[in-house]
């Protein structure tokens, strides 16, 4: 089934917002020269989510009558009720997930690829259900590895139940001095704690068949042929393969993604 790849400019202010809340300033490409310096490398894969859930389409009354309490109360109750909905509707996809171990399929995907690349050494690759800014920073903070790499996940049914999104936030931190002066080049605006590579990754993997309503889109998500198991099988592997496609890139075609992300975020 064919897949839409988006990265960093998707939906412009929408994909820069990782689980965290922090808004990303821009993509950090890796550099050749960190390659060459790396002895050995810590990833830890950060799969927050309990279950599977679906966007909603936020009311904006709000904004469409010029603002005000009134419509903004307005817009908070349509919203609860538009996500008080989802919630039920979404009950028969999360029954075909109730075994369905996403943390261990996302980081065996993600092993498989990464070890393809002989420049990372890959020491160690484990999964944290809890991972939040403060254990980000004690997990960095204790490796003795040359650099820690952190992911972040998330993944939702669109509003109209048509089609799956993963999205993926990738962060590397350098931990030698070495590596710490390659980081400062290309991150200068983060001194404290530069990053040797940073990028957002999507996919959608649509249902084979969106006709009909809600309802029978539902319903088709948990027949064999278009199960979402099946979905988030193929999510998970192109995100990991989208990855390390990514950290290949040449240094050139990095600056010429990323001047191209910038101008059409501006």
């Amino acid at each position: 089934m064919k897949h839409i790849k988006l990265g960093v400019a998707f939906a412009a202010g929408v994909l820069l917002i990782n689980i965290f809340g922090c808004a990303a300033v821009n993509e950090v490409p890796m550099q050749p020269e960190a390659k060459k310096l790396i002895k050995s490398s810590n990833v830890v894969v950060g799969i927050n989510q309990q279950e599977i859930y679906a966007e909603i389409n936020h009311s904006n009354t709000t904004a469409a009558m010029g603002g005000g309490l009134l419509f903004a109360l307005i817009d908070s109750a349509v919203d609860s009720s538009r996500t008080s909905d989802a919630e039920e509707l979404i009950k028969p996809i999360r029954n075909a997930l109730i075994d369905y171990n996403d943390s261990r399929n996302f980081s065996s995907a993600m092993k498989k690829e990464l070890k393809g690349l002989d420049w990372m050494k890959l020491r160690k690759l484990n999964v944290d259900t809890n991972l939040d800014p403060a254990r980000e920073e004690t997990i960095r903070n204790s490796s003795k590895d040359s650099i820690v790499m952190f992911t972040d996940t998330r993944y939702y049914l669109s509003a109209d139940f048509s089609a799956l999104n993963i999205i993926t936030n990738v962060r590397i931190y350098p931990k030698t001095k070495e590596l710490m002066d390659v980081a400062k080049k290309i991150d200068g605006n983060n001194a404290e704690n530069p990053l040797l590579y940073k990028h957002t990754l999507m996919t959608i993997q649509p249902l084979k068949n969106a006709a009909g309503t809600p309802e029978e889109r539902i319903e088709a998500w948990t027949k064999k042929d278009s199960h979402i198991r099946d979905a988030l099988n193929r999510g998970i592997a192109q995100i990991s393969m989208d990855l390390v496609e990514d950290l290949e890139r040449k240094r050139e075609e990095a600056k010429e993604k990323l001047d191209t992300a910038s101008l059409s975020t501006q």
